[in-house]
Parts: structure tokens; C-alpha cells; sequence
């Protein structure tokens, strides 16, 4: 009886050190799944925190991108700019110096004329001396009735300038040199 008690008891311990495993191995389970929870959720939270420094990049390349277009918007701007000024100085040099050529060749003409009308003035003077012979040399002054004294010899070399077109450009009017007869 002692026996069959203490087999009783053995039997005991053994069903309750089954038990006893049983439930270990439930809790061991749990822990594992709750392990697992927690990595999973320590994953989540890293591939959040990668998510949010992934959009804070992106926000900062935006930002950056914006601040190098608006530069080079401003850079663009100004360099049109520039260039509009560089034309328009270009421009105003050409014009100025297109007025001082006009400039230069309108003094020219006005001192030519005084020339020509110095030495038209002294064909009509009085020769300074009796010995001096004055020549006329154009047809045109010598078909008019301007006297002029004291010439004694006019020499015509039978050619006038003529109005003409130019049949090959366009008709343009110019002047030509001809014979008079």
C-alpha cells in the first residue's frame, strides 16, 4: 500500500510536471510571439523613422531645388538684362557714331561749298594783272549767259552728265556721262 501510494504520488508529480511543462511551453510560446510583437514593432517604428528622414530629404532636395531655380531665374534675369543693356549701348554707339560720321561729312560738304564758292567768287574778280589769262573749262558755263570778264579762251570737251535708268537695277535713276552732240 505504501507503494501503490507512493506511485499515486509519483503519478501526481509527474501529471503536474507535465502540466507544469505544458503550461512553461504556452509561456514560451507567448514570450516568443511577444518577441516577435516587439521586433515587429521595433521594425515598424525603424521603417516609420526611415519613412520620415526619407521625407525630410525629400523635402530638403525640394527646397534646395527651388532656392537653385529661383538663382538661376534670377541669374537668367539678370543676364537678359545685361544683354539688353549691352545691345542698347551697342545701339546708341552705332547711332553716335553714325552722327559723328554725318557730322564729320556734313563739315566736309559745307567746307567743300565755301572752297567752291571762294573760287566761284574769284572767276568774277577783276584779273590782277594784264598778263593773266582766264580759262573756262565747262560746257555748262559756257552755254549760259553769264559773262564773265576777261575770258579770253574756253575749252569744251563735248560731254555732259545726263539723267538715266538702269534697265538691269530696277530702273534706278543715276546719273552718265555722255557726249553733247
Amino acid at each position: 500500500a505504501v507503494v501503490a501510494k507512493k506511485e499515486q504520488q509519483a503519478e501526481a508529480l509527474r501529471v503536474e510536471l507535465e502540466a507544469a511543462q505544458g503550461r512553461a511551453a504556452e509561456q514560451g510560446k507567448a514570450a516568443e510571439a511577444s518577441k516577435a510583437k516587439l521586433a515587429q514593432h521595433r521594425d515598424e517604428q525603424e521603417a516609420a523613422r526611415e519613412a520620415q528622414r526619407i521625407e525630410e530629404s525629400k523635402r530638403a532636395e525640394s527646397v534646395r531645388l527651388q532656392a537653385e531655380a529661383a538663382a538661376a531665374r534670377r541669374h537668367e534675369d539678370r543676364a537678359t538684362d545685361e544683354e539688353r543693356t549691352r545691345r542698347r549701348v551697342t545701339e546708341l554707339e552705332e547711332r553716335l557714331g553714325q552722327s559723328d560720321k554725318s557730322l564729320d561729312l556734313l563739315r566736309n560738304a559745307v567746307a567743300r561749298r565755301d572752297q567752291l564758292l571762294a573760287e566761284q567768287r574769284a572767276a568774277f574778280l577783276p584779273p590782277p594783272a594784264a598778263a593773266l589769262t582766264k580759262v573756262v573749262l565747262a560746257t555748262d558755263i559756257a552755254e549760259t549767259s553769264v559773262t564773265i570778264p576777261d575770258v579770253t579762251l574756253v575749252i569744251d570737251g563735248g560731254l555732259h552728265r545726263a539723267l538715266a535708268t538702269d534697265e538691269r537695277a530696277s530702273h534706278a535713276p543715276h546719273l552718265r556721262t555722255a557726249r553733247i552732240s
